[in-house]
């Protein structure tokens, strides 16, 4: 029983509190929403949910760095589809 508690006590040692904070759930969540609905609407508004230091690595390895070019990229994604 002893083991599981010294990593049960690690654990909580190594998560960042602030990861288990419901306001900070809340808020990833309303920056995702908001790029679920700038993705739907073709990308023409103001990106709400990003920030200009956006790192985007893609599946495959591709890296786009700003977030200007990236939602550029994005609007050329939907057009193409």
């Amino acid at each position: 029983m002893k083991p599981i508690a010294i990593v049960v006590v690690g654990l909580f040692r190594v998560v960042p509190r602030a990861a288990l904070s419901g306001d900070r759930e809340a808020a990833v969540r309303t920056a995702i929403t908001a790029f679920y609905k700038a993705f739907d609407d073709g990308f023409v508004g103001p990106a709400d949910f990003a920030t200009e230091d956006w790192n985007h690595i893609n599946p495959y390895g591709g890296a786009i760095r700003a977030a200007k070019q990236r939602l550029r990229r994005y609007a050329e994604f939907i057009k193409l589809s």
